[in-house]
């Protein structure tokens, strides 16, 4: 088909691009010769942001980032007086000799400015710590020690308190995310605040490399306006690195149980006239063949439990991004163009497995399959437009195009059983329903606009104009379906997100308040061939108002209480309302979930005077969603999505964060609770009114330890352990048959440990880590009866330059 053949043609240009790209940063780098670099911290070791470094008697010099690192290229060999200095501290100096061709380290240390401890300094923050104090209901996850470390995203995110992961294997198999009780499409997912589906990095959150960003910023419930998101139960957006001047890159590659190897690269320039070029590179694989427990029937067919290793489980993901633009130069703060590309490969193990009791021992069984898998492909690519027009006014246009094609495949003749032998070949082709076999391919064509406009009110006040829209094209094709394909239906799916937002602080900055108004419209139409040969035609249009306000006040600099509240929205995908053509059918009638986030927060910390850095961070918070939308299985092609019920997830979270001053010994634990029960007062499920949602856990905590200590001047030794507990939660309602007959997902302790050595080989810093996961085997199930891996061992290194 055309579209395949196309797919194939941009995929061989983006190679080509990426080999380009690469071969720019490599002639450019050729090109850097003399410079220093370093970081600059205070007495305590914290990283100072914003000092002015620069070499005396020149106009060269640098300012240092939120790591407190600087760098300074391109300079003549020679001698030179260096300056570092930043309010509040004392100046330092320094005479250097720079070398011919030679990148000289220099940390700094700066000590307090005693004469001025009674004056008001202006402190430099950090970006996280910015985005933590302000009004915005939000969790900061930073990825800089976790990117060194063998752990991926899902594995840190679980440790955040109020998120919950849940996976149905190991690497690359599906997950499911909840926040507060939501999950599924309730959230919404981003990179560098662009929908996750507009980059390389789409199939799926848990399984992104953590080397592709700075950190998590997570949105629990509450959604800011600049998303232009329809999230009903937060979102979660993956923020890049920074370009700093000069070439930076890394490279990480690790190795572990079950034949994963994980593989990351990212190069990046930056020269003084703005001009920038970004490539970043990943690969992953494993083989996810770890040990289960499982039910075997006998000849008589009577179930006996083996330990067996699983064998149709293969994951294969890689992808590579490309990015060249010119920033902060002028007026203009980021024109970039940014193209990528990303192929998936996994193998599925089994569908639904059931609990049998024999002879008083429950045990797990169900078909495994053989040669059942599914493939996806994309390439795309995205525009990013920033600039300030004068004093009052700033623009931001960001746009993109990508192409997806997703492949299922069914079609073995053969029957396996859990060791992986064949026991049966059949004439019917078919692991998953035997007679139905399935070769189905589906293609979208998938776009994106975003224009904002921010007009600043006055010296504290600012307003946001933001349009976001997006629209999907598909088709598909069974190849099992001959002249009559239903997966062959054409849908098109367009949807807009206006938002107004306000925002504006008092002139001591402490208080803070941020309202906004959203419109959501989406409308949906499709052509569906019919067995007849006729088309059936369908379509609708749905069009709702929301909005919300969050406050922060700070009682002094070490309290600070917010309060956020959203009435907000869910529109429904494509697949929902159109159906695929194939196993789910359309309903038109469907209308979005709505409902009311309402958050309570505080954070209180330690001041300087204290002998410890601490942080406690109590959260309140109450969900009420109306017309959830479920999918109801059904026989055939009778499968739908449908608005089945009411519910309210109502609950709290506690944070604590423990730092020794010198910062060696960390350590940080929290709980979360809520009781996310269904409210539905007529309807499907109306006779469970008050029973906890089913199969989702509802109180789960983290506690994590760290520690590190210097081994010599360059070389640094940390040992870390983490813990997380998830208590048992019924698979069905609660209220449904005796507390014998009842199933359950059991009760969940998981233990990890580690260990991290860093050096520094002339102006490389290196890092070796070696981590076990379940370091106990506990039999853990993220699932009902889908065991998750048991122990193992897994080792990285990382190189940053």
């Amino acid at each position: 088909m055309p579209l395949i053949s196309h797919s194939f043609d941009l995929r061989s240009e983006i190679v080509l691009l990426m080999f380009f790209l690469f071969s720019c940063h490599f002639v450019y780098a050729q090109q850097t010769n003399s410079g220093i670099r370093g970081y600059i911290r205070d007495t305590e070791g914290k990283p100072i942001v914003g000092a002015s470094v620069r070499l005396v008697a020149t106009t060269d010099g640098s300012i240092s980032g939120i790591d407190g690192s600087y760098q300074i290229l391109k300079i003549q060999p020679g001698k030179y007086i260096i300056e570092v200095s930043h309010i509040g501290f004392t100046k330092k100096t320094s005479e250097i000799i720079i070398q011919q061709n030679s990148v000289k380290s220099i940390d700094f240390t700066l000590n307090f400015d005693t004469k001025k401890m009674n004056e008001v300094i202006i402190v430099g923050k950090t970006e996280e710590t910015i985005a933590r104090e302000s009004a915005k209901s939000i969790e900061v996850l930073s990825l800089k020690e976790a990117s060194i470390r063998s752990a991926d995203l899902g594995q840190v995110l679980a440790q955040t308190k109020g998120v919950s992961v849940q996976r149905d294997g190991g690497l690359g198999s599906s997950t499911r995310i909840s926040m507060n009780g939501l999950t599924d499409d309730q959230i919404r997912y981003f990179y560098d605040d662009v929908p996750l589906d507009f980059s390389a990095y789409n199939f799926g959150f848990a399984n992104v490399p953590l080397g592709s960003a700075e950190r998590v910023d997570i949105y629990k419930g509450v959604v800011p306006a600049f998303l232009g998101a329809d999230a009903l139960g937060g979102a979660l957006n993956l923020i890049p690195k920074e370009i700093y001047d000069g070439v930076n890159g890394s490279f990480s590659y690790q190795i572990g149980s079950f034949g994963t190897h994980r593989t990351e690269a990212s190069l990046t320039t930056k020269s003084g006239s703005g001009f920038f070029t970004r490539t970043s590179l990943f690969y992953d694989v494993t083989r996810n063949d770890y040990s289960i427990d499982i039910g075997i029937p006998d000849i008589q067919g009577r179930l006996n439990e083996e330990t067996v290793d699983r064998f149709n489980d293969d994951y294969k993901g890689y992808g590579a991004i490309g990015q060249i633009g010119i920033l902060e130069k002028g007026t203009i703060e980021n024109l970039s163009l940014e193209f990528y590309t990303s192929f998936y490969d996994k193998d599925i193990q089994h569908a639904q497995l059931v609990i049998e009791n024999v002879n008083g021992q429950d045990l797990i069984a169900g078909i495994p399959f053989g040669e059942v898998q599914r493939k996806a492909n994309l390439a795309g690519a995205n525009i990013r437009y920033e600039q300030s027009l004068g004093n009052k006014w700033g623009v931001d246009i960001d746009m993109g195009y990508n192409y997806a094609e997703t492949k299922f495949r069914d079609d073995s003749d053969k029957l396996f059983n859990w060791r992986g032998e064949v026991v049966e070949e059949r004439t019917n082709l078919g692991e998953i329903n035997n007679g139905q076999p399935a070769r189905q391919s589906l293609w979208s064509d998938n776009m994106f606009l975003r224009g904002a406009a921010n007009y600043q009110l006055t010296d504290n006040g600012s307003l946001l104009i933001q349009s976001f829209a997006r629209k999907t094209r598909r088709t598909g094709r069974d190849e099992f379906s001959g002249s009559f394909d239903p997966f062959g239906t054409k849908s098109d799916y367009t949807s807009n997100i206006a938002t107004v937002n306000y925002n504006s602080s008092s002139k001591n900055e402490q208080l803070e308040l941020n309202v906004f108004a959203k419109n959501y419209y989406v409308a949906y139409e499709s052509e569906e061939p019919q067995l007849l040969g006729d088309i059936r035609f369908a379509s609708n249009s749905i069009n709702n108002w929301g909005g919300g306000t969050s406050i922060r006040y700070l009682f002094k600099p070490s309290f600070l209480g917010k309060f956020s509240y959203e009435y907000a929205t869910r529109l429904p995908r494509v697949d929902e309302v159109l159906g695929d053509g194939a196993f789910i059918s359309d309903n038109l009638d469907l209308i979005p979930e709505r409902g009311h986030n309402l958050n309570l927060e505080l954070q209180i910390k330690s001041d300087r005077t204290s002998s410890w850095n601490w942080e406690i961070n109590p959260i309140f918070f109450l969900r009420e969603i109306r017309n959830h939308i479920v999918f109801i299985q059904g026989i055939g092609r009778t499968s739908v999505y449908a608005n089945v019920f009411d519910a309210r997830s109502m609950g709290g979270e506690l944070g604590i964060r423990l730092t020794s001053k010198d910062e060696r010994l960390q350590i940080n634990a929290n709980t979360t609770y809520q009781n996310y029960v269904n409210t539905s007062k007529e309807g499907l499920f109306a006779g469970q009114s008050g029973d906890r949602i089913p199969n989702r856990p509802f109180l789960f905590a983290n506690a994590s330890v760290a520690y590190g200590m210097p081994v010599s001047e360059n070389n640094r030794l940390s040992l870390f352990a983490d813990a997380r507990y998830v208590g048992d939660y019924f698979l069905a309602w609660e209220s449904l048959g005796t507390s014998e007959s009842k199933q359950n997902v059991p009760e969940q302790f998981v233990t990890n440990i580690g260990s991290t050595y860093k050096t520094r080989v002339g102006g490389l810093k290196v890092a070796f880590t070696g981590e076990v996961f379940n370091l106990f085997d506990a039999r853990a199930f993220d699932f009902f009866a889908t065991q998750r891996p048991g122990t193992s061992f897994f080792l990285k290194s990382s190189v940053q330059f």
